[in-house]
């Protein structure tokens, strides 16, 4: 998962969040369709790696126990960038109810079937097996709902296809390649623990990662996507974006701000009701994790304004800048043995970072580089 995790933010090469751009719509079409191929050749190369490398990822990583369930990753992949892409397109058309519609399908029909495998005891492949196919069902229900806007010819490659690959090269040249360091910089702790510390460090983690991290992950991407959005439509028509920032991030802290302070108080004694006494450990890091969980959670709801500014490049700066400073930071800590020294280590760093990306989104709003005046259709 962790792997999946790493990969996602660059399956489908940031097209996927370039259609969202185009004024006209047969534009954001091409792009969706560029979003699919690029998803689909990047999951086969995965693939094939995992084939061909199969026991050298297994040793590099430990997990002789996944075996087999490693080629999990590529197929995931390939689930997770349908499902992205469908969403951008969602949100270009508006249809906010439909993207909400498609979220609570993923989250129920995963749990439907986590707690189908769990009740015949099947352990992890359970929760890899429900993460797929909730994706796969979401994606589903898109596509049945969009199917309509398609035609046969849009899939196939022209001339205008090519003008758009060259026109948003900075989505795959910044956005994505970034994308992928950010996503190792987010699953770097689980990497760094699994190595250095006993799998119980990993678990407690694991769980905050659950329990904490997830459920504000979930509001933040839908929001994220709305944000591209209304960004780009104010962005279009001249108005203030960085006032609307203000006034988002006003929100985002009132929802983060009861959640905090409980989870700052009495989240040992919280995880140790809800899932007993051994995962006392689990609060324990939750308390540590909070302030940087809640200023990531509005951060990265907000970091949609760089693509839909166009200042791809800032972005880029941003996630190398974060990538080194968490590897370094990690390297220097983890190897020390001490996990509270260590997270607390990788808050701080959270918190410096979240912080300078956040001038960075601010920057962005009053630095637009795609001023139009003609309304998107």
């Amino acid at each position: 998962m962790a792997i999946v995790s790493s990969v996602t933010p660059a399956i489908s090469g940031k097209y996927e969040v370039a259609q969202v751009l185009p004024v006209r719509k047969q534009d954001a079409l091409h792009l969706f369709v560029i979003a699919i191929y690029v998803t689909v050749l990047l999951s086969f190369l995965f693939l094939i790696m995992f084939l061909s490398l199969h026991d050298q990822v297994i040793n590099i990583f430990d997990i002789q126990k996944l075996s087999a369930w490693i080629l999990f990753v590529p197929f995931s992949l390939l689930m997770l960038g349908f499902l992205n892409t469908f969403s951008y397109y969602t949100n270009r058309k508006k249809e906010y109810n439909v993207l909400a519609k498609s979220k609570v399908i993923q989250s129920i029909s995963a749990i439907f079937i986590q707690l189908f495998f769990g009740i015949f005891n099947a352990g992890f492949i359970g929760l890899l097996i429900a993460s797929m196919i909730s994706s796969a069902i979401a994606t589903i229900y898109l596509l049945k709902m969009y199917i309509h806007d398609f035609t046969t010819k849009i899939f196939l490659l022209s001339s205008r296809k090519k003008a758009l690959l060259k026109e948003y090269a900075d989505f795959p040249a910044y956005n994505a390649s970034t994308g992928l360091l950010n996503g190792l910089s987010v699953s770097a702790p689980v990497f760094f623990l699994s190595f250095y510390y006993p799998e119980s460090m990993v678990g407690y983690f694991a769980l905050v990662q659950r329990v904490a991290m997830a459920p504000l992950s979930f509001i933040s991407v839908a929001v994220s996507q709305v944000n591209l959005k209304s960004v780009v439509d104010l962005v279009n028509h001249g108005q203030c974006v960085e006032c609307y920032l203000y006034k988002i991030s006003g929100v985002l802290l009132l929802i983060t701000f009861f959640p905090f302070i409980i989870l700052t108080l009495y989240a040992p004694e919280l995880f140790s009701f809800v899932f007993g006494e051994k995962w006392l450990v689990a609060g324990q890091f939750t308390q540590i994790m909070i302030p940087a969980i809640a200023l990531r959670f509005i951060v990265s709801t907000l970091s949609s304004t760089l693509g839909a500014t166009k200042n791809n490049k800032i972005g880029a700066i941003w996630k190398i800048v974060y990538f080194v400073s968490t590897i370094l930071v990690l390297s220097i800590y983890a190897p020390e043995g001490n996990i509270d020294v260590t997270l607390k280590a990788y808050v701080i760093n959270e918190i410096v970072l979240a912080i300078l990306y956040y001038v960075a989104i601010l920057y962005a709003a009053k630095n637009p580089n795609n001023v139009i005046t003609v309304k998107i259709v």
